[in-house]
């Protein structure tokens, strides 16, 4: 049985020199949008997207988050030397500024339609500023320059982003159903040759037991198989999803092979739940980025470019807090 493997989408930079007054240096575009790298800005701040700013430290802590997913991914604990084709340092800084530049930009949108915090956002926010800040020992602080006040500032910036993001898909009507988020077991037997398969269904009609026909006729290591919708080709899938628990299908042609499939389970209700949450996620993140795309390209960002030549992905320093961890428990 063959299934749709998707790859994980590479996000590729083109640097292009561009001379300037000596203040733009040069633009990263990412996805459409120009990241215009300057030497006029204030030293405590790392990016600008529409006049809103995020800071160093809001750079630095998010580098401390991404180098701690690479190594805690590492079975060595080490940086690898590079990831999806650019060095590991590259990697890191791309993605934080990606992460900075898109919540600036959500939170000066936010700014023109009036989207605030209420009373008790804000204090999970203040909560969540303490708790990061009470982890991280002096030396961690004096190295991240974290106060309170822009930690404080840095949570509320993605709050802000969060609530904006939820205030583009308010009207959205994204739905998904159960039957698309379905998840049934199946026991199958493939076959190279029709002939063989058209005997193993006629053994299998005659009551003998799955498994038996299975080790006499099947070509694969496996006779199990989970499915969601697109994990198999189209033709499988439509005779494997419209079987009811118990039933056992005619012989199915599918890419060059021939298949007979009987459904175990027609709903695995727990992993379809599940599955339903994620599609749904999945569709609603599709839909904010053909929503908020369109500003976000339309948005002058600028890099200090003088702090990002500063960071050293190899300096920064490991800390036994993360930001994300603090933000999805006590903000989400």
């Amino acid at each position: 049985m063959s299934s749709k493997r998707s790859g994980k989408a590479k996000i590729w930079f083109i640097i292009a020199g561009i001379i300037t007054a000596g203040i733009v240096v040069f633009t990263i575009f990412f996805n459409g949008n120009g990241l215009y790298f300057t030497f006029g800005m204030p030293s405590e701040t790392a990016l600008r997207a529409d006049g809103e700013a995020a800071s160093v430290m809001a750079a630095k802590i998010l580098l401390v988050d991404e180098k701690t997913k690479l190594l805690d991914v590492s079975d060595d604990k080490i940086l690898p030397a590079s990831v999806n084709g650019e060095t590991v340092e590259d990697y890191i800084k791309n993605n934080v500024k990606s992460r900075l530049s898109r919540v600036a930009a959500l939170n000066a949108m936010a700014k023109k339609k009036g989207v605030v915090l209420s009373h008790v956002q804000k204090e999970e926010v203040e909560n969540a500023a303490s708790v990061y800040y009470q982890g991280l020992s002096d030396e961690q602080r004096g190295s991240l320059e974290v106060s309170k006040d822009k930690l404080s500032d840095m949570f509320r910036q993605f709050k802000v982003a969060e609530e904006m993001k939820n205030y583009i898909l308010s009207d959205d009507s994204v739905e998904v159903s159960t039957d698309e988020a379905r998840v049934i077991s199946i026991l199958y037997i493939c076959n190279e040759s029709e002939e063989e398969a058209r005997k193993a269904l006629d053994e299998l009609k005659s009551g003998t037991p799955f498994y038996d026909v299975a080790a006499k006729y099947n070509s694969d290591e496996s006779y199990t198989a989970e499915l969601k919708r697109g994990d198999t080709e189209k033709s499988f899938e439509n005779v494997a999803f419209n079987l009811k628990s118990g039933e056992l299908s005619d012989v199915v042609s599918s890419e060059g092979r021939f298949y007979i499939i009987k459904c175990s389970s027609d709903n695995e209700q727990s992993k379809t739940d599940a599955n339903k949450e994620y599609l749904l996620a999945k569709k609603r993140n599709e839909e904010f980025e053909r929503l908020f795309l369109p500003y976000e390209n339309s948005t002058y960002i600028e890099l200090n470019g003088s702090q990002w030549e500063k960071m050293n992905v190899n300096d920064i320093p490991e800390a036994d807090v993360l930001f994300d961890d603090i933000y999805r428990q006590y903000i989400n």
